[in-house]
């Protein structure tokens, strides 16, 4: 808009000074094409105040000598309004008064009003294009960081489920060490002896082979929950839960799922399926429970696990390798765990998501 209003100036000028040949003077002429340069210099090179004032000089001068380019005060208000420098009116107006151009050109007041107007409408819009543009900005680096934010999370979840997977491996390895080796390593104890005994005390031979066999048979449920355990899930979500239930004979399951079932993170998820398979196994052998009752609420920030049978309980609850491990799993997702034996055998769980 400013170079819009200098050329339709600048024609005007010039179609004066075509009509009006005498007042187009060499003078003039130099004034115009230095105001020219002034202007193409503030616009390409160094835009400063002090070139406006020279401007000023040099238009106050050649309008002393009788140049006709009083219509450039028009141009220059626009300048210094758009620039919000409203001092540098003040010089302009008394120039006008001055030299009493008003009366020769009664429009010029006016038309210097309007371009005072115009640069400040002009302004403003530029300023609040500034300014959304900078909202634009801002809201794209926004963007660019929730997502890098984004990718660091689901990282930074794949290594919590591979350290998570690892540290579950570790424990199964560690469980068929201490019980299983353990276990094997007594069995073939008990059977050197019964090979020992064999022709000279049938008795004790016997005695040694009932003991093996006894832990042979406790060996063998160990290995057997210990490689189901490892078995990969097989269906998704919570029908994975639903596919343990209903392949438990002992007794009755009832099995109370609420809220959204359908994103279980699969560590939590497969923290949840070794708790139910630990817990049922446990009644199975302990409780002589007639029914089980599992809730499983679900919600954004954590699902909470209730495992309770009507068993006979106990008063004192022995932390043997299933709870243990039960507690080692829940400890390492950062979860809570509780365990009681009062009235049947009570398992509370909280897994933050």
């Amino acid at each position: 808009m400013n170079i819009a209003l200098k050329v339709l100036v600048l024609v005007y000028l010039l179609a004066m000074g075509v009509t009006q040949a005498s007042l187009l003077t060499p003078m003039a002429l130099a004034a115009l094409l230095l105001m020219l340069g002034l202007h193409t210099c503030r616009q390409r090179l160094y835009d400063h105040t002090y070139l406006l004032a020279v401007e000023f000089v040099v238009i106050t001068v050649a309008i002393a000598y009788g140049a006709p380019l009083s219509l450039w005060y028009a141009v220059l208000a626009f300048d210094l309004a758009f620039k919000k420098l409203f001092v540098g009116l003040i010089p302009i107006l008394g120039a006008i008064y001055v030299y009493s151009l008003y009366p020769k050109n009664p429009l010029l007041l006016l038309l210097t009003a309007l371009a005072v107007l115009l640069a400040l409408a002009l302004n403003e819009i530029e300023t609040q294009n500034l300014k959304h543009q900078h909202t634009l900005d801002k809201e794209r680096r926004l963007r660019y960081s929730l997502e890098e934010t984004k990718q660091k999370l689901l990282k930074s979840q794949e290594e919590v489920e591979h350290i998570t997977e690892v540290q579950e491996r570790n424990r199964i390895a560690h469980e068929i060490h201490d019980s299983v080796g353990h276990n094997i390593a007594g069995i073939l104890m008990q059977m050197q002896v019964a090979h020992k005994c064999l022709d000279q005390d049938k008795d004790k031979t016997r005695v040694a082979l009932t003991k093996s066999i006894s832990k042979l048979t406790e060996t063998l449920e160990i290995l057997r929950d210990t490689v189901h355990n490892l078995r990969p899930i097989e269906k998704a979500g919570i029908d994975y839960i639903r596919a343990i239930i209903d392949d438990y004979e002992y007794c009755p399951v009832e099995f109370l799922p609420s809220g959204d079932l359908s994103n279980i993170p699969p560590r939590l998820l497969q923290a949840v399926a070794s708790i139910v398979k630990e817990a049922l196994t446990n009644t199975s052998r302990y409780s002589k429970a007639t029914n089980v009752r599992i809730e499983l609420d679900v919600n954004d920030k954590f699902l909470r696990l209730y495992i309770l049978d009507n068993g006979v309980g106990c008063s004192h609850v022995r932390a043997g390798l299933g709870l243990s491990g039960m507690r080692e799993r829940v400890t390492n997702l950062g979860g809570t765990i509780t365990v009681s034996g009062d009235e049947g055998f009570l398992i509370v769980c909280v897994l933050y998501r």
